[in-house]
């Protein structure tokens, strides 16, 4: 694989993601999944025993509409596999569900190794599937009916992968041995319903968005990333953000990170950006500064959730914040870009894992 001359660290050229020592073949960032991923290979590198329960792989998905936020995720962390649910009743101001069914070793949960592939979790009552669409898309389904006292989760969304979509894919080295594979995929309109018990949201492609989060990666035990993702609703043109920074304040080299503004479906790089935030106060607006001078973004929460998992030698911190965007942003022809009115999330997670 090669890097383009034009933009720092960008790839152009497919090929697989790892040597055969089990590292990356090449770090950079590329406007669409140009690597490929090999899960048996990657398990292989890394030898026997607890040393592949490193390999972390999940699906992600976000839907935000005016009214509820849905999100789900099929994972398989080494140690567990795991599907989870949640909806947002934004109107009312609170979590009205969430559901979480874990398996020790991954037992249940298939992803697969070509991102647009199918993605399951099946099992103790719980069933979280993501498949192909005909004529393009995916179809995204949960169910959990796990006990009579706990009300039926159910939801099926028809996810669209319009031309103008958002995508940049980045890998990035961890540490001595570890790496990271992501894409993500954002603005993708979004149809359908969820229904808890008696009870229907409804989404509906003219306001609410998905966004995919595509994750393959071995992991130091300690890790950290914050994330930050919006897209406009109703516009002429389809304009988004998505801004990542992983580990400590500096993160990774600005030419293997997730920073850039998408319009009319165009990604444009942004190098490294500074994120001023307060996870004491919950509701405070964020900042975000390209160090170029290229993006100043607020991002000013509407709603907050906050989870912490404790087992042992494992354990998860999520703040997860839905609200909206103001600001701008310029193009890499110069164009500035107003991004007042982006709608979307931050969120920052720690982790022992």
């Amino acid at each position: 694989m090669a890097a383009s001359e034009g933009m720092a660290g960008e790839i152009r050229d497919g090929g697989p993601l790892l040597a055969a020592d089990g590292r990356l073949a090449s770090a950079g960032w590329a406007r669409g999944p140009l690597w490929r991923f090999d899960a048996r290979m990657a398990r292989a590198a890394l030898g026997r025993g607890r040393a592949t329960l490193r390999l972390k792989q999940w699906d992600y998905w976000g839907v935000l509409g005016p009214d509820a936020f849905f999100s789900t995720v099929v994972a398989d962390a080494g140690f567990a596999g795991v599907a989870w649910v949640q909806l947002v009743d934004l109107a009312a101001g609170t979590v009205r569900a969430e559901r979480i069914a874990a398996t020790p070793l991954g037992l249940g949960c298939a992803l697969s190794g070509e991102d647009g592939g199918a993605a399951r979790f099946r099992g103790l009552g719980a069933e979280v599937s993501v498949s192909p669409r005909r004529g393009g898309g995916r179809i995204v389904r949960a169910a959990f009916r796990r006990a009579p006292w706990e009300e039926p989760f159910e939801a099926e969304l028809a996810v669209e992968d319009p031309p103008d979509a958002g995508s940049i894919a980045t890998a990035t080295a961890l540490g001595a041995d570890g790496w990271y594979y992501n894409h993500k995929r954002a603005g993708m309109g979004t149809s359908g319903s969820v229904r808890i018990g008696r009870r229907a949201w409804t989404f509906d492609p003219a306001t609410a968005r998905a966004t995919l989060d595509w994750g393959r990666g071995v992991w130091p035990y300690r890790t950290s990333w914050i994330w930050a993702t919006g897209w406009s609703r109703g516009r002429d043109r389809a304009i988004g953000l998505n801004l990542g920074r992983l580990g400590g304040d500096e993160g990774p080299d600005a030419a293997q990170a997730e920073n850039c503004v998408f319009a009319g479906g165009r990604l444009h790089k942004i190098g490294a950006v500074d994120v001023v935030h307060d996870l004491g106060a919950p509701l405070r607006p964020w900042r975000f500064r390209a160090r170029d001078g290229r993006l100043d973004v607020l991002f000013t929460p509407r709603f907050a959730l906050a989870r912490r998992v404790e087992l042992l030698v494992v354990a998860s911190r999520l703040h997860q914040l839905l609200g909206s965007f103001t600001g701008s942003a310029v193009t890499e022809e110069g164009e500035r870009l107003s991004l007042d009115g982006l709608y979307g999330w931050a969120e920052d997670h720690r982790a022992r894992w």
